[in-house]
């Protein structure tokens, strides 16, 4: 079977044992042969195929059988992690059990920022809006509108970006160029609604939206909220990404700037859709 274009057997550890500097990535800069690389031929081994199908029928067997008050309060569940865990990758130090008592009883617990008390509520507020909001059909606008709930109150501008940002880790570069950032938005949301698979269309996004970087802040939080919006549109389990190690998505995702290797945050993907379904709506 030929090898998908994105996917590379590798070593995360290994391969962050050079320094930022000293890496060499094939792809310094955004490039958009990224999405002659779309495709969902061979993305998905049969085993992988067949574990999606039998989660994804074991969650909605589940939520079906669920009461409307029990089901309301795992999705309350699943929003908490979510906002924790999201929010904490971004740097956030509230805890979980801060976090369930900000969204569920209002709590402000006392030492942490205005900044980190929105984030959290905004990434409920993100997914009540992806929730009620069908995302079958992507848009540059709806897109837009995800990201404008995350950043809500966070001094951060609305739309595309105007100016050139750099990443944390890596030394790869974005586009610069709005007109261009633009255009590859329309790109990108022309190649998801081609693609028929869920699970593959939400990594994609997850993946590319990172990588594109349209905005000055909040990139991978909207992309990690429009792949639970993906799923949700077509009845797949949402990501709490609860117990996900922040480390290895963040270097998931680095390797995947540096090298378009999908493989490492393929794989993380796939563990926490696994852990959704066995761990919620159960």
């Amino acid at each position: 079977m030929k090898q998908h274009p994105l996917l590379q057997i590798c070593n995360l550890n290994e391969f962050f044992q050079k320094e930022v500097d000293k890496r060499n990535p094939d792809f310094p800069k955004f490039d958009d042969i990224i999405f002659e690389k779309l495709t969902e031929s061979n993305f998905l081994s049969s085993a992988e195929e067949l574990e999606i199908k039998s989660l994804t029928d074991e969650y909605q067997k589940n939520i079906k059988h669920l009461s409307e008050g029990i089901l309301k309060k795992e999705y309350e569940r699943l929003i908490i992690d979510l906002s924790w865990k999201s929010a904490q990758m971004e740097g956030n130090t509230y805890s979980l059990l801060e976090t369930e008592a900000l969204l569920s009883r209002q709590e402000i617990v006392g030492g942490h920022s205005f900044i980190e008390t929105q984030m959290i509520l905004n990434h409920k507020e993100a997914f009540k809006f992806i929730f009620h909001y069908n995302f079958y059909k992507l848009t540059i606008r709806n897109i837009e509108d995800l990201h404008r709930t995350l950043v809500h109150s966070l001094n951060v501008k609305y739309g595309i970006r105007t100016h050139s940002v750099g990443i944390v880790g890596t030394t790869y570069k974005p586009l610069k160029s709005q007109y261009y950032i633009q255009k590859a938005l329309e790109t990108l949301t022309a190649k998801l609604n081609n693609i028929q698979a869920p699970m593959i269309k939400a990594i994609f996004a997850i993946s590319v939206l990172s990588y594109i970087q349209p905005f000055e802040d909040g990139n991978k939080r909207t992309a990690r909220l429009l792949g639970n919006a993906i799923l949700l549109s077509n009845n797949y389990c949402p990501l709490s990404y609860r117990n996900i190690n922040e480390i290895d998505y963040k270097k998931a995702l680095l390797i995947f700037y540096e090298n378009q290797n999908i493989q490492p945050l393929k794989e993380l993907i796939l563990a926490q859709y696994r852990f959704a379904v066995e761990n919620y709506f159960c």
